[in-house]
């Protein structure tokens, strides 16, 4: 039943707190890491909010105060990125699965939501790959856990799905940008093309982990006969020295 004053206003409101956010240090605005000490403490929710209102209002909010607004999510929490992203799926599902109890207005409502979610999606992509999929691993193992836990817990039934599938949306989700940017293969090759021996495969699942060590054996083996050449190269070099100064 909310107008379409009422939904827009979630949005004038939380343009609002970043104003009053970057109000309280002066020269905030232009400078990247004074926005970011403002803005941080502020919710996701209410962050990426306000740069879908900033962008759609360009006339009135300076670019570049928008594009270190949007900047300041690259740096921010996975988990709470997530959580408010799959919270926004949600609503648009329900919108589209719905549009019959939903006005018209609600239209506009969907976009500005899309909008939302593609400013928490570029704020994620941001992040390392590694530090995207250390988080999918836990919820993966957090999947597991709450699976086993289900078997003997007391609480009802329907409050256990509805805590499982919640943390099942989040992986699937986080999987999905994990994958967007690359997936292991992102992690596995330093930007030169060369291949990170080191890099930590425990977090990656079991097909991902298979490939990038298969990547990594070849990788070692490859450097080991190089080695090898050059050492018998430079064995080579030293013998043919000293036949020469032999002469």
């Amino acid at each position: 039943n909310a107008t379409e004053e009422d939904l827009l206003e979630k949005y004038i409101d939380a343009t609002g707190q970043i104003q009053r956010a970057l109000d309280s240090k002066p020269g905030a605005r232009d400078n990247l890491e004074n926005v970011i000490e403002v803005v941080d403490p502020l919710p996701i929710e209410v962050v990426s909010r306000s740069i879908v209102y900033m962008s759609d209002k360009a006339d009135t909010y300076s670019p570049r105060t928008t594009d270190n607004v949007k900047k300041s999510l690259d740096s921010d929490d996975i988990p709470e990125m997530v959580g408010v992203a799959v919270e926004v799926i949600k609503t648009v599902e329900d919108i589209n699965a719905r549009s019959d109890v939903y006005g018209a207005h609600w239209d506009a409502e969907r976009i500005r939501l899309e909008q939302q979610l593609g400013v928490i999606e570029h704020g994620l992509e941001s992040h390392p790959v590694t530090d995207l999929q250390a988080v999918c691993y836990d919820y993966k193992k957090n999947l597991e856990k709450k699976r086993e836990d289900m078997k003997t817990s007391q609480l009802p039934t329907e409050v256990l799905e509805e805590a499982l599938q919640e943390l099942q949306h989040q992986y699937e989700f986080l999987s999905h940008v994990v994958r967007d940017v690359g997936g292991w293969r992102t992690a596995l090759y330093l930007d030169n093309g060369d291949v990170d021996i080191d890099v930590d495969v425990s977090i990656w699942e079991d097909a991902d982990r298979s490939e990038m060590l298969s990547v990594i054996n070849e990788t070692i083996r490859l450097k080991m006969y190089e080695a090898e050449q050059a050492q018998k190269s430079q064995a080579r070099e030293m013998k043919k020295a000293r036949r020469s100064m032999a002469k």
